[in-house]
């Protein structure tokens, strides 16, 4: 019998800080990636991620012989985190999880189109699904990591970061800076 790798959870989420369409270089690894954002009010989703969590610590104890004190070790670390800790447009009030992957997740609408970045953005709410993975570095550090399977966007809400300025924006209001425009 194969054991399992990873725990997977699908829930429901706000997006925020979204990479899913061309991967970037994080430590020297292309990825794509997306932090999720869970309302504290919402136990429901609240308590299926911490499930989660807890079944993929299980799966780390069988696979690398962690111990029950193991979330309390020097350097564990879990990608669920308390929102109220950042100064970020939509953190406060939330539980956020950085999530990552190496393959492009699939993204799409609730009729199951092919999503544009445009379409997916921080702030939009999404159904996500996430496996959670236990894992051990050489160098000694371990824990569960995040990896984003597939985003589907099924709400529409305010941006984060505000929006940029149009061409219309630079009609007026610079003043003269008395050297005909131009400051040396």
């Amino acid at each position: 019998m194969v054991k399992a790798k990873s725990v997977e959870l699908k829930v429901k989420a706000r997006l925020a800080f979204v990479n899913l369409f061309e991967a970037r270089e994080f430590n020297g690894v292309k990825q794509f990636s997306v932090t999720l954002l869970i309302p504290h009010k919402n136990k429901v989703a609240v308590e299926r991620v911490n499930k989660a969590i807890k079944e993929a610590i299980e799966l780390g104890k069988e696979r690398f012989g962690w111990n029950d004190g193991v979330e309390k070790g020097k350097k564990f670390n879990i990608p669920w985190d308390d929102g109220d800790s950042k100064a970020y447009d939509g953190y406060p009030g939330n539980y956020f999880m950085n999530t990552k992957n190496k393959m492009k997740p699939k993204c799409i609408d609730l009729d199951k189109e092919d999503l544009t970045p445009e379409e997916l953005y921080s702030g939009c709410w999404a159904n996500c699904i996430v496996h959670l993975v236990p894992y051990e570095h050489p160098t000694g550090g371990k824990g569960i990591t995040a990896s984003i399977r597939g985003v589907q966007k099924y709400k529409d809400d305010e941006g984060f970061g505000g929006t940029g300025v149009s061409a219309d924006a630079f009609d007026s209001g610079f003043g003269d800076d008395g050297e005909g425009g131009f400051l040396g």
